[in-house]
């Protein structure tokens, strides 16, 4: 029989309140337990089905969100609108690097690169950076979508405000 340290990385994903003593995160694979007795009590296989669809856009995918239909993909540093045939039209630039956070309501898309930047992008319309709006309290970390307002979480702090009504 081989030595070695068993790695029980299967045991469980979660997000720690507090980041420096844990957060794990499992993407496009999925945890298999096994059965009988075996040299490993559990592994990981990727999601069957997985096929690159859109190979076009500039950098590492960010996030992703449906707008009435639409997809809107942020990747690289560009907010791009994916259309059904599969063709991007890039809408603007979206600073930053880290993952995204999205919300929506009928017409308006609101993107925050928690505690850095946060933009809205009206359909049909321009991409606006959100920390020079009056009355936008940078940076956040969070945006939610309710009963047609946007309610942002400040970084760091225990404020929440909203835009006004039907306004991103």
């Amino acid at each position: 029989m081989r030595g070695g340290t068993p790695l029980p990385f299967t045991n469980g994903f979660y997000l720690s309140r507090s980041k420096p003593l844990s957060a794990q995160r499992c993407i496009n694979w999925y945890p298999n337990v096994a059965e009988t007795a075996a040299v490993s009590e559990s592994n990981l296989y990727p999601t069957p089905g997985l096929v690159d669809i859109l190979d076009n856009l500039d950098g590492i995918g960010r996030g992703l969100h449906l707008l009435n239909g639409v997809l809107y993909a942020v990747a690289g540093q560009k907010l791009y609108r994916i259309d059904e045939s599969l063709l991007s039209t890039e809408i603007g630039a979206i600073d930053g690097t880290n993952r995204v956070i999205m919300a929506s309501d009928a017409n308006q898309l609101v993107i925050v690169v928690p505690d850095e930047f946060a933009y809205c992008y009206t359909v049909g319309g321009s991409l606006i950076d959100l920390s020079g709006v009056a009355n936008f309290i940078s940076p956040v970390c969070d945006v939610v979508q309710i009963n047609s307002k946007f309610v942002f979480a400040q970084t760091g702090t225990n404020i929440i405000f909203h835009s006004d009504f039907k306004s991103g």
